[in-house]
């Protein structure tokens, strides 16, 4: 089973950029919500208006799995 702490993070083999889909490297910028990453700048400037509906709820869910109040299980 996945670690619930890793929910929102994905391995960096896997990492493309939210707005164009490009494939990262290791020097990726990452959002600090931890569920997206871009390959620069003007990518995330452009995606920002559709990734911030949802970016403060990633970054909520996301601490609370790493601080153990929330649990990822099965239903």
């Amino acid at each position: 089973m996945r670690d619930t702490a890793d929910v929102f993070e994905v391995p960096s083999a896997d990492v493309r950029c939210a707005a164009c889909q490009v494939v990262l490297s290791e020097q990726h910028k990452r959002c600090p919500c931890k569920a997206v990453a871009y390959c620069g700048r003007d990518c995330q400037v452009k995606h920002w208006r559709i990734h911030k509906t949802m970016c403060a709820t990633h970054a909520l869910i996301g601490q609370q799995l790493r601080s153990g109040e929330l649990t990822v299980g099965a239903m």
